[in-house]
């Protein structure tokens, strides 16, 4: 399992890290966060998950919210449409 986790997180860091991977350290949060929200084939669900019972708060929440809250959305329309992208992306 940890070798998979250490291919996993080689490969994301590949893809954003400068062509002398002198960076790595300074995206390894970016890479590792990206990790723990995501959906894991192996349980079907994302570490955070299993860590907390909970689905994690994202910066993009927090903005969609603030957009109802301004009244700039349906509330229930804002609700609905985020059940169905979350569903989607887990």
């Amino acid at each position: 399992m940890t070798e998979r986790l250490n291919q996993t997180l080689s490969r994301s860091l590949e893809k954003l890290v400068n062509k002398d991977q002198t960076n790595w350290d300074e995206k390894l949060e970016t890479v590792l966060s990206a990790y723990r929200v995501s959906k894991q084939k192996s349980t079907g669900y994302s570490p955070f998950f299993m860590m907390f019972h909970r689905q994690p708060l994202l910066p993009i929440d927090f903005e969609l919210l603030q957009k109802v809250q301004d009244g700039e959305s349906d509330v229930e329309a804002f609700i609905d449409n985020m059940m169905l992208i979350r569903e989607d992306v887990n």
